[in-house]
Parts: structure tokens; sequence; C-alpha cells
């Protein structure tokens, strides 16, 4: 990509335009990650400052209190036990009213993620070329996704939001604006199990599509199934010292970059942090809604090349080396269609960089049902 193709790119986008060539260079790369995340608006509910809940504050046997609106907390029958391993799909994709939620395709150590789609609005979760703008009118947009988190993981106090009951579960519903483009926020997070919640969240360009009514749907329909073990479609076998695995992306990238990615067919990738984040109180999945890194952390992303910003391109053979620049390397597979990357925004040096891309062993691509699981295929 033009250093000039990297300006329009990062200059379309909501974050401010760094200053210095490196830093566009750097801002290039990660904005076509996270251009459909961005739109949907940074802050929302779970970036406002809010008090810390205790523990004992969302036990099925307390009240939820939020800015005044109590809700009893009705007796929730128990659903299957959460896995020990958090890399572990415990839902599958199902229908309600008019939407439909995809099978889970994000694991990590607090959560796992699936997409929403509605009947009758588009989701912008596909390729977009690089030099593409904002369109001039939007079509019926959303963004939306499903968060089931582990025990005691979610924070469930939403600045603005309604305590109630839907289909028998302890819910808090709230809406609220998005940040860009005229946005409305819908959020309806329930009481899934003891200590346990999901989390709808849609972003629709319009004010009363979805309505919480609609999403509510959602509640009743989520059902334990599996358990599937997260899989990846590689091996790694060294990872710096002192760093662990906190997420994963299976048939995309990682977080929440993944969900907004969907459908771009990338192949997978895992975020690895030192100090890893926390486990418990999250507001949001790590790097909320833009996409942003996770702190202390780099990634690793295996994608088609013909996806990636940086392209091997011009009918050259793929390098048998890495090549590095401005905090991260890029690696070809053997001819030269999948690239894998790994990202560290320059927390880690060329050379450690380099030395993980050696040691990572794809598998094949094109076959997700040979993909190994997480537990055996990450260093953890």
């Amino acid at each position: 990509m033009q250093l000039h193709e990297m300006v329009d790119l990062v200059t379309s986008e909501a974050p401010p335009m760094q200053h210095d060539a490196d830093g566009i260079i750097a801002a290039g790369r990660r904005a076509q990650k996270r251009r459909r995340a961005v739109w949907a608006g940074a802050g929302g509910f779970g970036a406002a400052a809010i008090a810390v809940v205790s523990v004992a504050a969302v036990s099925a046997a307390t009240p939820a209190v939020h800015r005044g609106h109590t809700a009893a907390a009705p007796a929730v029958a128990a659903v299957a036990a959460m896995p020990s391993d958090p890399f572990t799909f415990t839902f599958s994709g199902y229908h309600a009213g008019k939407f439909t939620v995809m099978n889970p395709i994000i694991g990590s150590t607090s959560y796992q993620i699936a997409s929403i789609y509605e009947t009758g609005r588009d989701t912008d979760d596909h390729s977009v070329p690089v030099n593409n703008h904002p369109p001039k009118q939007e079509p019926p947009m959303l963004y939306g996704y499903l968060t089931l988190y582990r025990p005691g993981a979610f924070n469930p106090v939403i600045p603005g939001g309604h305590a109630t009951t839907i289909a028998g579960h302890q819910a808090i519903t709230a809406t609220g604006p998005g940040e860009t483009r005229d946005m409305t926020h819908q959020v309806v997070a329930w009481r899934y199990d003891d200590n346990v919640w999901a989390v709808a969240e849609t972003y629709s360009n319009s004010a009363d599509d979805p309505s919480i009514q609609g999403l509510s749907q959602l509640v009743a329909g989520l059902t334990p199934s599996g358990p599937a073990l997260v899989t990846v479609p590689f091996r790694m076998s060294y990872v710096p010292a002192g760093y662990k695995l906190v997420e994963t992306g299976t048939g995309a990238m990682p977080g929440l970059n993944g969900i907004a990615g969907a459908r771009d067919g990338d192949y997978g990738g895992a975020v690895f942090a030192d100090p890893a984040p926390a486990t418990t109180g999250l507001k949001t999945p790590y790097g909320g809604v833009d996409g942003d890194d996770v702190p202390h952390s780099f990634s690793v992303y295996v994608i088609p090349d013909k996806n990636a910003n940086d392209r091997l391109g011009n009918g050259n053979p793929p390098p048998s080396q890495p090549v590095c620049q401005n905090g991260f390397c890029n690696f070809w597979s053997a001819d030269g269609k999948t690239q894998i990357e790994v990202d560290s925004g320059g927390r880690l040096s060329n050379a450690e960089m380099s030395q993980i891309l050696k040691n990572i062993h794809l598998a094949n691509v094109h076959a997700p049902s040979t993909w190994p699981a997480v537990s055996s295929a990450l260093k953890r």
C-alpha cells in the first residue's frame, strides 16, 4: 500500500491521524481491521465511568439496582456448567424473531462472542476496499453481537439501564446514542445462570429498529449446547516468557475486530498479554467496541494474503524470512496465499516477533474441521 493510500484510509475513520510517517503506516494497517467496529462509536454504555459492583450484588438472592430501578431476581433454571477450560464454546447459533445469532467465533479467558444479524438490515462485516470512503447515504445498517460471559466476569451495571425481567431472567435494558453517524446503541443483558450473564448489543442507523422488545426475543433462545473446544488454524511452539493466551478468533480476527469482519474470510488469530487482563468486573470485551489493542499484548493473525494491507504481490516468491517494520512482522505460506502476522505495537523486538513466526505451524486453512483445539495448539 502506498503512503497516500494509508493516509486516505486513516483519515476516513474516527480516530485522529498520527502526525509522523511511522504512525500513519501503523494506523493504516490497523484501520482496515477496525473499520466496521469504529462506526459503532466508542464509549457507549460500557466505557462510561461507573461504580464497581460486588459479586454479592448480582447473586441469585439479591435484586439488581440501577439508578433507582429494582428488579426482583427470579429463579433461573440451572444451565450446563461452564467448562473449566475457558476456550470452549457452550452455545450454538439460533433464530429468534427477525434475528439470527450465529455460532460463536471469539473465545477468551472471560467470554465467547457471536454475531447478530437481522432480517431486512445489512451488516457490513465483509471486506471493504482500502480506498473506500463512507457512503453519503447509509443503507439500513446493523452491527450486533452477543457476548456470553464466564461466571463472575461481567459487571452488570449499565448507566441509564432499566432493570426488568425477560423470559424469567433478571435483565437490564438500555438505549442510547453511538458516537458516530447518528447510530443508536441498544443493550439487553440478562442473567443466563447464577453469576453468568449474556449481553446482546446492537448499533443501528435507525432509532427504533431494532427495538428493545425485538432484541428481548434473544433471551429465551439462548440455551446450552456443546461443549465444543475452540480451534485455531495453526500451532505455536514458542511464546515469549510471561505472555498468556487471552483471546482467540476462529475463522476471524480475535475480539470485536473479528465480529466486525466476520465474513472477511480470515482464518483466525490469538492475543497474548503480559500481564493478562482481569477476568472479572468487565464492562465490555477486551479492547472495547473500537477493537483497541489489549494492553501489554501481541497478536497473531492468519489471513488470506488478498485480505492483507501488506501483500506479497508482484508475483515474487515468498520471502524465506519474516519481513518486519513498524512494530509488526509478516511471514507467508510456501504458496504465498496465506499471510501470518505478529503485531506487537512495538512491545516486542523484531527478533522476538521473528522467533514467534518461525515457530508457527499452519494447519490446512481450508479445512476448519481439522484445526487443532486451542488447548493443544497454543502454549498457555
